[in-house]
C-alpha cells in the first residue's frame, strides 16, 4: 500500500513538473542598503498585479519560480525603506531574469522609486542559437498563420507543401512544444497566433529537456486567463482584383470574397481560487477568386457514332468560384487545477 501512494505521489509530482517545464521564467536577484551596501534580509519582493513573490534570504538573494512569460513590474518593500518599483521588465521562457535592488532608507512612509528596466544587450546564460517572439510583438508583426510567423525567423524555410525546415533540415526533426508538451507538426502547425504568449525558436544545441530534437525546438507558451472579463473581437476583409482578361471576373471586386473574425474571451473562474480562463476562435470564409466557366456536369452524356464523340452538355455556363474554402478554429487554456500555481 505505500508501495503504491509513493508511485501515485511521484507520478503526480513527475505531471506537475512536466507542466511548469519549458513554459515559465524566473526572476532572481539580490536586494542591498543603499547607504552601506549590507544585503537586506526579510526584503518582500512582489510581482505587482499577481500572488507570485519571495522573500530575501539572510544573504540578500530572493528567487522567485514558474513565472509565466510576459512584461512585470517588481515591488521590493520592507519596513524603514522606501518601497522599490522596477517597471518593464520582460519575463521569457526557460530564462533568468536578474535584477539587483539598491534599497533607500526611508523616514516618510509611502515613498517610492520607480526604475524603468532596459533590456540586457547581452544575454547571460544564453548558450544556444534562440530568437523570441512576444505576444506584443506578434499583433504588429504582418502574419496571418503560425507556419507564416516561424517563415520570418532567420534559419527556417518553408516547403512547397508548407512543412517548416530549421537550418536544412528535415521537418520531422523539428519539435513542437506547447505548454511543455510535445505535439505533433500538425497540430502545432495549425495553433493559432492569438494564443501564443511567447514563442521561442531553438536552433541548435539543445538542453537535457529536448532530448528528441535534432534540428530545431519550437516552444510556445500560451497565454493565461486575465484577472477581470476582457473581451476582444478583430475581422479582417478583403479581395483580389485585377484587369488581366487572363482571369474571368478579375476586375470584379467584392470587399466580402475574404473574411476572417477573431474572438478572444479571457476572465476569471469563480469557483477556482487563482482560477481563469482564455478562450480564442479564429474563423475564416474565402468565397473564393478563380473562376470558370460551369459548362459540364456529371449528367453530359457522351455518344460516338462512325468515329465521332457527340457530348451534350447540360452545364448553364454560369460563372462559378473554384478555390472556395471556410475553416473553424477554437482554442482553449483552462488551469488544470488552482494548486499549481506557486504563491
Amino acid at each position: 500500500m505505500q508501495r503504491k501512494l509513493f508511485v501515485l505521489i511521484f507520478a503526480i509530482f513527475s505531471i506537475i513538473t512536466m507542466v511548469f517545464a519549458g513554459t515559465s521564467g524566473k526572476v532572481a536577484g539580490l536586494v542591498l542598503d543603499n547607504d552601506t551596501g549590507e544585503p537586506l534580509i526579510g526584503v518582500n519582493v512582489m510581482l505587482a498585479g499577481t500572488t507570485q513573490g519571495a522573500a530575501t534570504d539572510l544573504e540578500g538573494y530572493f528567487t522567485i519560480l514558474n513565472v509565466p512569460p510576459g512584461i512585470y513590474e517588481v515591488a521590493a518593500s520592507s519596513i524603514g525603506y522606501k518601497t522599490f518599483r522596477i517597471q518593464d521588465i520582460r519575463i521569457s521562457v526557460d530564462h533568468t531574469t536578474n535584477i539587483d535592488i539598491n534599497m533607500e532608507s526611508s523616514v516618510i512612509e509611502g515613498e517610492e522609486v520607480i526604475v524603468i528596466a532596459q533590456k540586457e544587450l547581452i544575454q547571460k546564460g544564453l548558450t544556444s542559437s534562440e530568437s523570441s517572439i512576444s505576444s506584443d510583438e506578434l499583433e504588429a508583426m504582418p502574419v496571418e498563420s503560425f507556419a507564416g510567423l516561424l517563415a520570418t525567423q532567420a534559419g527556417v524555410t518553408q516547403g512547397s507543401d508548407g512543412k517548416l525546415h530549421v537550418r536544412g533540415g528535415r521537418s520531422s526533426e523539428v519539435t513542437y512544444m506547447v505548454d511543455g508538451l510535445p505535439v505533433s507538426s500538425d497540430l502545432g502547425l495549425s495553433l493559432s497566433t492569438n494564443v501564443i504568449s511567447e514563442l521561442t525558436l531553438i536552433s541548435g544545441t539543445f538542453n537535457a529537456e529536448y532530448g528528441k530534437a535534432m534540428s530545431g525546438i519550437v516552444n510556445i507558451a500560451t497565454k493565461e486567463g486575465a484577472k477581470k472579463f476582457k473581451a476582444r473581437l478583430t475581422t479582417q476583409f478583403g479581395d483580389m482584383l485585377t484587369w488581366n482578361d487572363r482571369y474571368i471576373k478579375g476586375n470584379d471586386f467584392n470587399p466580402l470574397t475574404f473574411q476572417r473574425y477573431d474572438l478572444d474571451l479571457s476572465g476569471p473562474i469563480s469557483f477556482l481560487p487563482e482560477g481563469s480562463y482564455f478562450i480564442t476562435g479564429t474563423f475564416r470564409n474565402n468565397l473564393g477568386w478563380l473562376y470558370g466557366i460551369r459548362e459540364h456536369t456529371t449528367y453530359d452524356m457522351g455518344i460516338i457514332s462512325n468515329n465521332n464523340a457527340i457530348i451534350s452538355m447540360t452545364g448553364d455556363s454560369a460563372y462559378v468560384p473554384m478555390n472556395t474554402s471556410n475553416s473553424k478554429k477554437i482554442m482553449a487554456n483552462l488551469p488544470l487545477s488552482p494548486c499549481l500555481k506557486q504563491n
